[in-house]
């Protein structure tokens, strides 16, 4: 049975010819019924072309922790507003710019959770995600929920992005998930970008033991550092961005602690819920930016690497965070899908299954 359970001020369901409010059966016919005009829908997006011309730095706009905030709230500025900021920063300097998600985008509000992401999933399609890492949450529902969006059936729903997890591995082959990389290289003018995705290690605990039995999360420098190398090495990459599911002084110092071939260049953190810019001094006296940008969609991560275009080296580094919040514009089309969305699934989560009498705390005095 799917219940998401909500208290609203409102009138109960019901048939229009009957006094009976309708049945569960009922409710997620319609809804479903609503969403097919909603699939109906598009999300059109206007970016500025990209080029092969030489680049002296590279932007890094990354998000984390989402938790399906598609709609706006007290907390959250909402899809519509995040995805215009994201889509406005990339048309600045289209050559330059890096979109990132450091995990656990879907599970936590109602219109997310009732397609699995799916909505979420078209809202990073449309704004030009260029990676994601898995978080502890993508395995809420079974990870095979989330790894189905990588899977070529466009009829499930399909992420233009890859799915990257470096270090989660299933105990029965120690093969990676099915579905998903262990890093993805982006050309950004004539640098090579490469993006290496991993979880924090230990964080299993954080996951229902049914749904994580059958995999483990590996050590993450000893798994990584040979990537990196093989990357730089072998595949003429430039920059390497760490983008973990992960924020831990230990993870990071470990980063930090990974030279020569195997160096890492900036650090993109989440899980934490934290809103944190920073920098960590690695054992070769380089300078890392790290950021993690919060929760919900109230801030986006921005490091930005300065680069010499003729040796391809990091000259200088920043590293903030961006409010999001209701003073910034909404990406129309996308605000129209999400109102369609909200539409569509209202039947459910707007039904009176209860009535509280008396106001209900987190800290009951």
């Amino acid at each position: 049975m799917l219940w998401i359970i909500t208290l609203t001020v409102g009138c109960v369901t019901t048939n229009p010819n009957s006094n009976k409010p309708k049945t569960e059966a009922e409710v997620l016919a319609e809804v479903n019924k609503n969403l097919e005009a909603v699939d109906e829908l598009t999300i059109d997006v206007s970016f500025v072309p990209e080029t092969d011309d030489p680049i002296d730095f590279l932007r890094i706009l990354t998000v984390n922790d989402f938790h399906g905030a598609l709609a706006e709230t007290d907390q959250a500025a909402g899809a519509a507003r995040m995805g215009k900021y994201l889509i406005d920063q990339r048309n600045l300097n289209p050559n330059e710019t890096i979109v990132l998600s450091a995990g656990d985008m879907f599970q936590g509000t109602g219109i997310s959770n009732y397609r699995r992401g799916l909505d979420v999933i078209k809202w990073m399609n449309a704004v030009k995600f260029d990676a994601m890492t898995i978080g502890n949450h993508e395995f809420d529902w079974g990870i095979s929920e989330i790894l189905k969006y990588r899977d070529g059936d466009l009829s499930n729903g399909e992420a233009d992005f890859p799915l990257l997890g470096a270090n989660i591995v299933q105990k029965a082959n120690g093969q990676i998930l099915p579905n998903t990389e262990p890093y993805t290289i982006i050309n950004k003018g004539h640098l090579k970008v490469g993006i290496v995705g991993y979880i924090g290690y230990g964080l299993e605990s954080d996951i229902a033991v049914g749904m994580v039995k059958d995999y483990k999360f590996e050590s993450i420098p000893t798994t990584i550092g040979p990537i990196i190398e093989d990357l730089r090495k072998n595949q003429q990459v430039d920059i390497i961005i760490a983008l973990g599911h992960d924020g831990s002084e230990t993870t990071n110092s470990m980063l930090a602690g990974l030279t020569g071939y195997q160096a890492v260049d900036a650090i993109v953190n989440g899980h934490y819920h934290l809103n944190n810019s920073d920098y960590i001094t690695s054992v070769d006296n380089r300078e890392i930016p790290i950021v993690q940008a919060g929760s919900s969609g109230e801030y986006v991560g921005d490091i930005t690497l300065n680069i010499n275009p003729i040796t391809k080296k990091i000259t200088g580094v920043s590293s903030s965070t961006v409010k999001m919040g209701s003073s910034r514009p909404k990406h129309d089309s996308i605000d129209n899908y999400i109102n369609a969305l909200i539409h569509a699934t209202a039947p459910l989560f707007s039904r009176v299954i209860g009535v509280a009498g008396t106001t209900i705390t987190k800290y009951p005095t």
